[in-house]
């Protein structure tokens, strides 16, 4: 079981009369998880943060806190840049990056998870079972 509130979070925006101003809360259904009063730089700034929050907390469903933590920062960005890249290339191409020296040679920087998990990838795009 998860020990944070479990996703998926929304961020709910509300006018606030006596500061003038829009505040900002990070929910999950029916819960408070931030209230406005830990967003407090500027309008825009409180805006953006919020957003930022819920799309990063929704975006690692299914990570455990534990392993995020462990995580070199830019390996989620690295993974979805490799992946998208990936996308775009031939099936010859593929066969090709698959031969271990490439493997090593790419991902290794990565780590062994995630080279793992772009290779099966590619082997998957390869079957057509993408």
């Amino acid at each position: 079981m998860s020990e944070h509130t479990p996703e998926p979070w929304f961020a709910e925006e509300y006018f606030d009369k006596y500061l003038d101003r829009f505040l900002f809360d990070i929910r999950a259904e029916n819960e408070e998880i931030v209230g406005s009063e830990g967003l407090w730089t500027s309008e825009s700034s409180d805006r953006a943060n919020a957003r930022r929050i819920v799309v990063c907390v929704n975006a690692c469903k299914g990570i455990s806190t534990d392993r995020l933590e462990k995580m070199v920062p830019g390996t989620l960005a690295n993974l979805l840049t490799l992946t998208g890249a990936r996308d775009q290339l031939t099936e010859a191409r593929i066969a090709e990056i698959i031969d271990k020296r490439m493997v090593k040679a790419c991902y290794e920087p990565m780590g062994k998870e995630i080279a793992a998990l772009i290779v099966a990838s590619n082997l998957l795009t390869l079957k057509g079972e993408k």
